[in-house]
Parts: C-alpha cells; structure tokens; sequence
C-alpha cells in the first residue's frame, strides 16, 4: 500500500481503470469494468454488469435459473471442454479429472 511505498522509498507504481459498454440497446445495458495494477509486472481484473433496462435490475447468473442445479451443467460442461482441449492441443493443460 502507500503507506510501505513512503518508508522504502521510491518504487514504481501504476493503477488504472475504466469501463468498456459490451452492449447497449433498448433491452440491455452490459458494461465491462477493469482495473490494472501495475507493480514491476501487471494484472488485470475485469467484471462485467448487465442490466435489464425494462425491469431495471441487474441480471446475475442465479437470477437466469429458477434453482442452482445450472451449476454442476455448468461445470461439467466446462470440464469437458477443458479435456477436450487438453486431447487437441498438447501446448494447452488443465489440470482436470475426467
């Protein structure tokens, strides 16, 4: 944090953020939000919102599903692709039962 940059003195520190609108019609509003850290090398997070703009609310997965059984679907499917990709391509590795 700021406070340990002061006592080691100099160091090299960037932070940025911003938004990027995915979508924007009469039904949705989706907006992709990212921040980058950068300390010696960089991460980027980004998380995404949408909104309904005719029942102005803010759609999330579990609200798509009327229970979580989407979950394991969901990650089964992603399982199985992960495997997949690991049988067709040898440059790509998950580590991943199945």
């Amino acid at each position: 944090d700021m406070e340990d940059m002061k006592s080691n003195g100099d160091g090299h520190l960037g932070v940025s953020s911003g938004y990027v609108v995915k979508t924007d019609n009469d039904k949705l509003l989706s907006i992709g939000r990212y921040v980058v850290n950068t300390v010696g090398s960089s991460s980027t997070t980004m998380k995404y919102d949408t909104i309904d703009k005719d029942s102005e609310i803010l759609i999330t997965l579990p609200s798509l599903f009327k229970n979580d059984s989407y979950v394991n679907i969901i990650s089964e499917n992603i399982k199985k692709q992960m495997i997949e990709q690991n049988k067709a391509d040898e440059n790509k590795f998950y580590w991943v039962e199945g």
